[in-house]
């Protein structure tokens, strides 16, 4: 890659400056929103006062995702609302935009038969996985401290010998 010159770079270069200082500038905005919707704000007064738009999901399943992937991730990863406090999480985009997610409301899952089925054979298995896991440990323990010493096998003359 050959330099060139800054004529030819520099609209590049400008755009590159103005995309980072926009990305530092959202998650700010973001911060700021989230924590005021944590202080108890409305989010439809803070959503009217900065032009943003709401997006309400109600329902959302482990199971049924009605969301993009890394919008279920991080709301199944956030801490449960507590009283009348929302939670509150922003997800960054790859594009650079921060979305604010506000849960309001955890409902707990009822576990089906089939499901306590499946539970009870992934503690199977990964008991099963960690059990092998000790005694391949141990077995190789016990092979590096002992003291083994492997001779060939005698022949029948050898033997009578002896």
């Amino acid at each position: 890659a050959a330099a060139r010159e800054l004529k030819d770079v520099k609209a590049d270069i400008i755009a590159a400056l103005q995309a980072d200082k926009a990305k530092v500038l959202a998650i700010s905005k973001a911060k700021d929103i989230a924590a005021r919707l944590q202080a108890g704000e409305a989010m439809q007064a803070i959503a009217a006062e900065q032009k943003l738009s709401i997006k309400k999901v109600t329902g959302l399943s482990r199971n049924k995702p009605q969301l993009p992937e890394q919008f279920a991730d991080a709301i199944f990863k956030a801490a449960k609302p507590a009283g009348d406090k929302p939670s509150v999480v922003i997800v960054p985009m790859p594009t650079g935009e921060q979305v604010i997610v506000s849960i309001n409301k955890v409902t707990t899952g009822v576990m089906s038969d089939d499901d306590k089925k499946k539970l009870e054979l992934a503690k199977k298995n990964i008991a099963h996985a960690f059990g092998q896991a000790e005694f391949n440990a141990v077995v190789s323990s016990l092979q590096s401290s002992a003291d083994i010493k492997i001779t060939p096998k005698a022949t029948t003359a050898e033997q009578a010998a002896q």
